[in-house]
Parts: C-alpha cells; sequence; structure tokens
C-alpha cells in the first residue's frame, strides 16, 4: 500500500525520514511531497495537490500538524483507504491554538490557514474512512484534552511534544497501528 506524508508548517519531505524506517517497516511505499510556502500559495493548495496525488489506488494519508488538516479535509474530498494525523490542531468553535511559534508569516497568511484549519476541523465527521489522531503529551500547540474532541481514535504518544518524528515511543506505537490497519 502507499502512503502519501504531508508535513506541516515550515517543514518539508526531510521531516519524515526519522519515520520512514518504522513506515516502511509496515509495508508502506512512502511518498513525501513537498509543499510551497504559504505566503505564495494557501493550504487550499495544498489539499488540492494531496488529492491530485491519490489517484485510483489504495492510499493511506499521512500528515503532520497543517499538514494533518490538510490529509483531513483531502479525506472529505476523496475516498482514501485510512487516515493517520499526527498533531492535528484542533480549530474547534471554542478553541484557538496559539499562533505558530516562529512561522515566519505575514498575519494575512496566518489569518488564511486558521481559517482553513478551523474549516477542515468543522467537517471532520464527513471522514468515512478508518482514521486515528496521534497527539504527544507534552505537545503545548495541540492540547491532549483539545484534540480528544476531534472525532478520531486517539493515541496519546508519553512524553512527546510537537514534533512526533523525534520520538521513538511514537515511532514503535505508528508501526503497531500500521500492522493492526494493514489486518484488518
Amino acid at each position: 500500500m502507499a502512503a502519501i506524508l504531508v508535513h506541516g508548517l515550515g517543514a518539508g519531505p526531510a521531516w519524515w525520514n526519522p519515520l520512514r524506517p518504522a513506515l516502511e517497516q509496515a509495508g508502506l511505499a512512502t511518498h513525501a511531497l513537498r509543499l510551497p510556502s504559504l505566503e505564495t500559495a494557501g493550504p487550499e493548495s495544498w489539499r488540492d495537490e494531496v488529492i491530485a496525488r491519490i489517484g485510483d489506488q489504495p492510499v493511506l494519508l499521512i500528515g503532520h500538524s497543517l499538514g494533518a488538516a490538510v490529509c483531513l479535509a483531502a479525506a472529505c474530498l476523496k475516498p482514501v483507504t485510512g487516515l493517520v494525523l499526527l498533531a492535528c490542531p484542533p480549530f474547534l468553535p471554542d478553541f484557538t491554538p496559539p499562533p505558530p511559534p516562529a512561522s515566519g508569516l505575514s498575519a494575512a497568511a496566518i489569518a488564511r490557514m486558521e481559517r482553513f484549519l478551523r474549516a477542515a476541523c468543522a467537517q471532520a465527521d464527513q471522514v468515512t474512512t478508518r482514521a486515528v489522531h496521534f497527539v504527544g503529551s507534552a505537545d503545548s500547540w495541540v492540547p491532549v484534552e483539545q484534540a480528544r474532541r476531534l472525532p478520531f481514535r486517539l493515541a496519546v504518544v508519553p512524553g512527546a511534544g510537537h514534533d512526533l518524528n523525534r520520538s521513538a515511543a511514537f515511532a514503535g506505537q505508528l508501526v503497531q497501528y500500521l500492522q493492526a490497519f494493514r489486518r484488518k
């Protein structure tokens, strides 16, 4: 099975390098996207790129942070085999995380991103495929108590922060989930 990997704000395909061995161990052929700056392209263009890459094959979408919300929005528009969200910001009607630290984005780009995140989270209950949301217990941008409010199975990674790719415990949890997912 193929997995499309969608990085978050300020990252790129290399963000996935620490996790690629775990993903390949789980039998996935990985395709990490390189998405443009949000100053030149809005998050909708990220979503559209993901949709274009899905094609007609069975595919698992795996996204981190803003990339998780992009995968969520794409899964609402195009059928996928599964959805794995890593630290998806829970932009809910009564909760807005603080702006991402040192994003370097203009106020207009941050506002576009926040509108996109709010719309993606608002349609989360439309996802019809199997989905899981991994969140670090020490993530200050995606607090566990808020992440619980998204309608997905939640897997909390003890001691991990927002960058789950740096957690060996997370890599192990991810492999276990993916192996169970493939057996079903």
